[in-house]
């Protein structure tokens, strides 16, 4: 037979399940029940309930942070009790049982506060779930317990429910240690394996794919590679954190720094591949103007080299070329014979920088044989980067030097020459990156291996005191820390109210300063989280009130109000959106527990085996869905009310039970929909909006830096030979100041772009009255801005190099200044409309910023300047990668800026709309006689200015008498 084999996901599954059946046995087994006490108490039930808010179906480092915070939410739900209850006893004491009431009242609503503002700031998967524990604890001590032994200080309830939530988590934290752990440091390792893996795949399709070697983007294997590259910072930055956590493993949190730095290089190797995917885009659509502009032309292909190429991806959307009076178009004959001389380099380089990245997935494999030999292949990658700028630049030379190439030229620079200098330049930064991720794999590899050879060479014992007690002797090795320093973002603090303006000026005397201060605290308040946790206490408050008012105290307690109180806090998300799905899934899952949970207890009368077996097997289908699809929190919700009732089977009729859990959590989740709704209403859509427009600002703040780059005035003129094909980096520390800053300004914009994503997959929860929101709309908008960042991070990779500085700019950026003015001045003023149409919602003018004219006129320039003109021939100059810059990536941009700018016209509508071209048209003779009108106008004016000289002066005249009349 073969064995049984269980995925990580089923893994998952199962030890979920037999969590909650160990969890549920502290009710089903008398001897677990008295020994803790549970016999005389009805919440017992709250352990296998715990068990399923915190499940075991984490990594290590995953499960110890979970804890972490659930002591935590213990520690505060406890105090939080006691602290209430002393309160509460003292009025009594003092004969203010009225004030005692309102004071209990305000302690809910007061720690509720806590509560959803630590969890909307946090946004964590294991603190909510932390948060959701505190909760309980509050709800019960406070609420319920408070209410029927009002003015009595018993601590023994707030210890027991304390007990319950710990039991709980406790038996959860096992499980998952125990049964088939899983390794946070094992999953990065793995996860590091399966980047470099599709880094492989990605690689070899864009080289053949840019040297037009017949591939096909719709492959399913290319699509896979796509997704997995633009997955990868978010998954490993996942597993890094998971695995800091993971105390035990000495080894990880030794070689931590050491691992932090081979995820950011990761990152910046994934960023050169996404410029890697943009050249080939835009190689296609270049092939395509030239064949359109060259129709009649024939142009001889090799077999292997086709100008067939499908791509399919949003990045590689372009718009119609211009008209060939006003661009000028390439001949497909040199883009097709200039692949041909440098492609066979480019191979050779790829395929060394694919070899490479297969060796250290070696390093990381489960059947390794041994660490690769990392100063080999550091050599390998060396050398095959030296042939490759020798040999691709007497390539160029000796293609420069045929007269077909000198007839082609006439005069004008070649793009599609450029764009395969600026894909090999990236290829070049792609190796040089893939150097130091071989450099810090060699540091962890040899790390790795003195510790196993120390610990062949000692005994067992003295291995044991070193993983208690750290390294000592020959056993100490440096601990590694990460070069990079996190620095603060870049971006200006973009508000309503900047300040020494003449709406907000700058404060003068000490009480302005004083009122400025005031208002700078007061704004707080003013944060989505702050809105947010103040509506989530006073609902608690008023949700809880009832308990402490006679009138209305019984029928709490009967009906198990606390449970409406919970279901409030559960469901209450920032978002209507998630607020409107949970409410869902949270009445479902109590309708349909209920019921399953009653025909379970009448088809099996109370038999604790039976119902610990059943409710082992419910729990599997609701974990799985709970783990492995969207409709997660309603397996959660199935799993809770099918405890509560099955688990309550001893004390009355379970029919009366489900009554009660559907009318309470009914109420609760009515009473936070009403509230999300429509008290300071976070809405998905709304935000949605609101971020996107701040996005576009932030970009554009991220392209004037850009442009500031080269701008200023160098303190330290780069002193580099201007040969070489390629840009020579700095052989020290490979990122500068300048650089990092501007990764993490990026990083902070692929993050807003990731929860701009999260806010539209929201929007389909929100209904709407006046219809559907737009969804395809808001996301073509989304990968625009996606595809924007991209081309600002191919423009990043080339300034950011001290070759832009001294005679670059010097020949290059300062003769041009006047256009590149303009177009600066252009693009940002589109940034500007594009925010403020978003804000605004209302009809967009019918002309754009010309943005494009002004890269226009900008290239028309740089063709002109005597450094293009002087060594263009040659082909030999970092000028290529300058161009690219301007011509080719400021294209992209602006093209995606046009593409959202006609978008929006689509949204919001245009001024004006189709009449708007009617205003400016007239029929031929309405032409006609308006021409001779002209005319005759003018010979009229013509006539008095040559005949009446003074007629000019008159103007003048009145504007004499005006001002003596008025003396």
């Amino acid at each position: 037979m073969k064995k049984l084999y269980l995925s990580l996901s089923e893994k998952d599954v199962v030890k979920c399940a037999l969590a909650y059946l160990l969890a549920s046995l502290f009710t089903f087994v008398p001897a677990l029940n008295s020994l803790c006490d549970f016999d005389r108490d009805r919440n017992s039930y709250l352990v296998a309930a715990v068990a399923v808010f915190f499940n075991p179906a984490k990594t290590l480092g995953g499960i110890f942070e979970a804890v972490f915070f659930a002591i935590v939410a213990g520690l505060y739900g406890c105090l939080v009790g006691i602290a209430s209850m002393s309160c509460a006893v003292w009025f009594n004491n003092h004969d203010l049982r009225t004030l005692g009431h309102v004071v209990s009242v305000l302690w809910c609503g007061g720690s509720m506060f806590i509560v959803a503002y630590a969890k909307a700031k946090m946004n964590k998967p294991t603190f909510n779930s932390a948060c959701t524990l505190a909760s309980i604890i509050i709800f019960i001590t406070i609420v319920r317990e408070g209410s029927v032994h009002l003015g009595v200080f018993k601590l023994d309830k707030i210890f027991q429910v304390t007990k319950i939530i710990l039991i709980g988590v406790g038996i959860s934290f096992l499980v998952s240690v125990l049964v088939w752990p899983v390794s946070a440091s094992k999953k990065l390792k793995k996860d590091i394996e399966q980047t470099l893996d599709g880094f492989c795949l990605l690689l070899k399709l864009l080289t053949k794919a840019f040297l037009i070697d017949n591939v096909n983007y719709t492959d399913e294997s290319v699509q896979r590679a796509i997704a997995s590259h633009r997955a990868t910072f978010t998954s490993l930055i996942t597993s890094l954190k998971q695995a800091r956590l993971e105390i035990h493993n000495r080894g990880m949190q030794r070689r931590f720094g050491l691992y932090e730095d081979a995820v950011q290089v990761l990152q910046r190797l994934a960023q050169h591949l996404s410029s890697l995917r943009s050249c080939c885009g835009i190689e296609l659509e270049m092939i395509k103007d030239m064949d359109n502009h060259n129709s009649k032309q024939t142009v001889p292909l090799t077999p292997t080299r086709t100008s067939g190429v499908h791509f399919d991806d949003g990045n590689l959307h372009r718009r119609p070329s211009a008209p060939a009076e006003e661009e000028e178009y390439g001949d497909i004959t040199i883009l097709l014979e200039f692949i041909q001389y440098v492609g066979p380099h480019l191979k050779s380089l790829a395929y060394t920088c694919k070899r490479t990245m297969k060796d250290l997935q070696g390093q990381f494999s489960e059947t390794r044989q041994g660490p690769p030999d990392f100063p080999q292949l550091y050599q390998n990658l060396e050398a095959a980067l030296a042939l490759f700028e020798t040999s691709q630049s007497r390539a160029v030379t000796r293609l420069y030097k045929r007269k077909t190439i000198i007839d082609h030229y006439d005069g004008r620079a070649n793009e599609e020459i450029f764009l395969i200098y600026f894909f090999a330049f990236n290829l070049r930064e792609f190796t040089k990156e893939l150097e130091r991720l071989v450099d810090v794999f060699g540091k962890i590899s040899d790390s790795e291996e003195r510790v196993k050879e120390t610990r062949r060479r000692r005994g067992w014992w003295r291995w044991l005191c070193w993983c208690c007690y750290g390294c000592v002797d020959e056993l100490q090795e440096p601990k590694y820390r990460s070069k990079t320093t996190k620095s603060p973002i870049g971006f200006p603090e973009h508000s309503h109210n900047l300040f020494d303006t003449i709406q907000t000026p700058k404060p003068k005397t000490k009480w302005q300063q004083l009122q400025l201060r005031v208002w700078k605290r007061l704004s707080w308040f003013r944060q989505f989280e702050v809105k947010y946790a103040t509506k989530a206490a006073i609902s608690a408050a008023i949700l809880s009130a009832p308990a402490f008012i006679d009138y209305t105290r019984e029928t709490f307690v009967t009906y198990r109000g606390e449970w409406a109180c919970i279901s409030m806090i559960v469901v209450m998300a920032p978002t209507v959106g998630s607020t409107n799905l949970n409410s869902f899934y949270r009445v479902f899952g109590t309708l349909f527990g209920s019921y399953l949970a009653f025909i379970v207890t009448i088809l099996f009368p109370p038999n604790a085996a039976v119902l610990a077996v059943t409710g082992f097997l419910i729990a599997i289908p609701c974990f799985y869905i709970l783990l492995n699809t969207k409709y997660n929190r309603m397996g959660q919700f199935i799993l809770l009310t099918y405890n509560l009732v099955a688990l309550s089977y001893k004390e009355k009729n379970v029919l009366d039970i489900a009554r009660y859990r559907a009318v309470a959590v009914g109420t609760g989740v009515l009473w936070g929909l009403l509230v999300t709704t429509y008290v300071w209403p976070y809405e998905a859509r709304v935000e949605l909006r609101k971020g996107l427009s701040m996005l576009f600002v932030n970009m554009s703040w991220l392209y004037k830096k850009l442009e500031a780059v080269f701008s200023a005035s160098p303190e330290k003129p780069a002193n580099r030979t201007e040969t070489s094909v390629m840009m020579n980096s700095d052989d020290g520390d490979h990122l500068n100041e300048s650089a990092r800053e501007f990764l993490d300004l990026e990083l902070f914009l692929q993050v807003s772009l990731l929860k701009l994503y999260d806010l539209l997959n929201e929007t389909s929860n929100e209904p709407r009255l006046k219809g559907p929101f737009p969804q395809t709309s808001y996301r073509e908008i989304i990968n625009s801005c996606q595809n924007i960042l991209d081309k600002l991070l191919s423009m990043r990779i080339a300034v950011t190099k001290e070759e832009w500085y001294g005679a670059i700019r010097r020949d290059f950026i300062i003769p041009i200044n006047k256009e590149r003015r303009e177009l600066v001045g252009n693009v940002l003023l589109y940034y500007y409309t594009l925010a403020a149409a978003l804000q605004l919602k209302t009809p967009l003018p019918p002309y754009l910023p010309p943005a494009e004219q002004a890269r226009r006129r900008l290239i028309r320039r740089i063709r002109e300047l005597p450094v293009v003109k002087r060594r263009i021939i040659y082909g030999n100059d970092v000028h290529y990668i300058v161009y690219y810059a301007y011509a080719l990536v400021m294209e992209d941009v602006i093209r995606e800026l046009e593409k959202v700018g006609n978008i929006m016209q689509e949204l919001f509508g245009c001024m004006g709309g189709e009449e708007f071209d009617l205003f400016f048209t007239t029929d031929a003779t309405s032409n006609d006689v308006g021409n001779e009108m002209g005319d005759t106008q003018g010979e009229e004016d013509n006539v008095i200015h040559a005949t009446d000289p003074d007629t000019v002066n008159i103007g003048a005249d009145l504007d004499r008498v005006r001002n003596e009349t008025d003396n």
